[in-house]
């Protein structure tokens, strides 16, 4: 259960990172007076935090509307579990 938080909230924060990226890969990341870089906080407060919000919302909704539809139910299928035979496992399937 843990994998899927992790995993619920790279996708939520995605659009962040990329943005971050491209700040980096612009060459935003440096203060223009001074040539120092820029902290992550200094970029933050620059950002579009409304849009990038709502950006990882949307998406995250489509990544879970995708994986809930797109998979097939196995619920059907008998699970046959693996099992240890002749000195080999044989592995489990569904029928």
């Amino acid at each position: 259960m843990i994998r899927i938080g992790f995993e619920c909230a790279l996708v939520f924060m995605l659009p962040a990172l990329m943005y971050y990226g491209y700040k980096f890969m612009i060459g935003e990341m440096a203060d223009t007076t001074t040539g120092k870089h820029k902290l992550v906080s200094e970029v933050l407060d620059e950002a579009p935090l409304g849009w990038l919000f709502a950006a990882g919302c949307a998406l995250l909704v489509a990544t879970l509307l995708a994986f809930t539809t797109l998979q097939e139910s196995n619920l059907e299928k008998p699970y046959e579990p693996a099992v240890y035979k002749d000195g080999h496992i044989q592995q489990g399937t569904s029928k």
